[in-house]
């Protein structure tokens, strides 16, 4: 399977792993991952959390810039259909089983839309325990891959060239559905009491209503550099930031349209490799 160079730089910005020969400053961002997630998540808890209370610092130049940013999205989402759709043909195994340390609100969120809300990083075997230190209310995720579901093994894409290795990571997407079996508290000896959660995920599966792009777009460029604003004083003053109780601020007007606008596209492009 043929990848184009900027598929293969959608995979390494989004990785950290460092983009060689683009001039675009965008691709300078470091920690891209955390703003692209940010975006995708539905409603105002993500900013809460990962902003107000872990202190994350995402990029309002994602907003100014959304066309960039929707580019890099859905170029990374066709590596992911390129890839499964590779390893199928293939006649590979599916690369169970995985895992993942994850806050409270995003495994709420999965329970709440029935799968994954953000691409999702996963590792083979046991979480990062590392990854979950200092989250709120940690969760273990304990996963299943079942069929029909686009993911990017980082050890199969890059080979001896995956500067993170160690992580063992495999990537997957939003909208995969979510099935889950159990739900247990146990004692972990680097974290401490935590809910162990066992799932099943498999297919893909955009639940969203069409909305005309052309109107998607206007209320981007329309509320793009207030969200900008309003995204940047979040930062700046974290949980104080007068957006988390402004559920009208046009900021989460231009997420809304924009999350729509990325599963649309999304959806259009696995029905390709589906």
């Amino acid at each position: 399977m043929d990848y184009t160079k900027r598929e293969i730089s959608a995979v390494r910005f989004y990785q950290g792993s460092g983009v060689f020969g683009e001039s675009d400053p965008f691709y300078l961002m470091d920690s891209a991952y955390q703003t692209l997630n940010l975006l995708m998540m539905p409603g105002r808890d993500g900013e809460r959390v990962r902003v107000g209370v872990e202190r994350q610092n995402p990029k309002s130049l994602c907003i100014t810039r959304w066309e960039k940013t929707l580019e890099v999205m859905t170029d990374l989402f066709t590596v992911l259909c390129k890839y499964a759709w590779e390893q199928r043909e293939k006649g590979a195994a599916l690369p169970n089983p995985l895992a993942r340390g994850d806050r409270g609100v995003n495994f709420q969120l999965m329970v709440q839309g029935g799968g994954t809300i953000a691409f999702t990083s996963t590792s083979h075997g046991e979480a990062l325990i590392d990854f979950v230190r200092g989250k709120q209310e940690p969760h273990l995720l304990h996963i299943t891959l079942g069929e029909g579901v686009p993911y990017l093994d980082y050890d199969g894409f890059f080979g001896a060239a995956n500067g993170f290795a160690e992580e063992r990571e495999v990537l997957l997407p939003p909208m995969v559905p979510m099935c889950c079996s159990e739900i247990e508290e146990l004692y972990h000896p680097g974290l401490g009491m935590v809910r162990h959660c066992h799932l099943t995920l498999k297919g893909f599966a955009p639940d969203c209503t069409v909305e005309e792009e052309d109107k998607l777009i206007g209320i981007l460029n329309t509320h793009a550099e207030t969200a900008a604003e309003g995204l940047n004083d979040l930062v700046k003053r974290r949980l104080e930031a007068d957006i988390l109780a402004q559920p009208e601020h046009p900021y989460w007007i231009w997420k809304a349209a924009f999350r729509q606008l990325v599963l649309q596209q999304m959806k259009r492009i696995h029905s390709s490799y589906c």
